[in-house]
């Protein structure tokens, strides 16, 4: 159970920094603006440290952005086809969504799938979900004193 808990909200965190992300990069390239203005037009000086560093802080997020990417987009791939209780039209807006919106579509797909114990009606296939409702049940173990043998009456 710990270990459901911790991969749930370590993907919870990967994904927020993977939709976060790229927001704090525009951001900070919306703060180099002024700098490249000013050194553009000093054109004897060389231009302050500051825009190396922050170019430097630039690069690195966009590479740690990329990472995430190729790392979390297999992963909702696989939570998205292992998942049967869902709806198949549900399921391939979030495919799609994948693969041309990853950001919103990730994001989306956690709070609907993974963050809750059970997803919302919306999402769900009630065919599917009643026939896992009934596989579930068969799966857990039986009253004491209950061997299994005994045919409930319908």
């Amino acid at each position: 159970m710990k270990d459901k808990l911790f991969g749930k909200v370590l993907l919870g965190i990967a994904t927020l920094f993977y939709v976060l992300l790229p927001l704090f990069l525009f951001g900070l390239w919306l703060f180099t603006i002024p700098f490249m203005i000013i050194a553009s037009q000093q054109y004897s000086n060389d231009p302050p440290v500051l825009v190396f560093f922050v170019f430097a802080l630039f690069m690195l997020g966009f590479m740690f952005s990329t990472l995430l990417h190729f790392i979390l987009l297999p992963i909702y791939m696989y939570l998205l086809l292992k998942e049967r209780r869902g709806s198949d039209l549900v399921r391939t807006l979030f495919g799609v969504g994948l693969l041309f919106i990853p950001w919103l579509a990730a994001l989306v797909y956690y709070l609907a799938f993974i963050a809750p114990a059970d997803p919302p009606a919306w999402i769900l296939d009630p065919d599917k979900a009643e026939s896992a409702s009934i596989a579930q049940a068969a799966a857990e173990p039986t009253a004491p004193g209950y061997s299994g043998d005994e045919v409930a009456l319908a």
